[in-house]
């Protein structure tokens, strides 16, 4: 996974489940979960017109960038 791929996250809280296709802006490095919020959000994405943070070992890449 890298900067400029499309990745998909399932979101599978709700009943459907949510799927979101985003694109990687920036890799935030291997972190500890966030003392704050208890996330393990490593990615940053561009996702519906919105910068939100994900997590990498629940994404796939569906696209990769050039």
């Amino acid at each position: 996974m890298k900067v400029g791929d499309l990745i998909k996250w399932v979101d599978y809280t709700g009943e459907p489940p949510v799927e979101y296709i985003g694109l990687l802006v920036e890799k935030l490095g291997n972190r500890w979960p966030d003392y704050v919020d208890g996330s393990w959000n490593d990615l940053h994405v561009l996702c519906d017109g919105d910068y939100v943070y994900w997590t990498s070992w629940q994404c796939e890449v569906i696209n990769e960038g050039r």
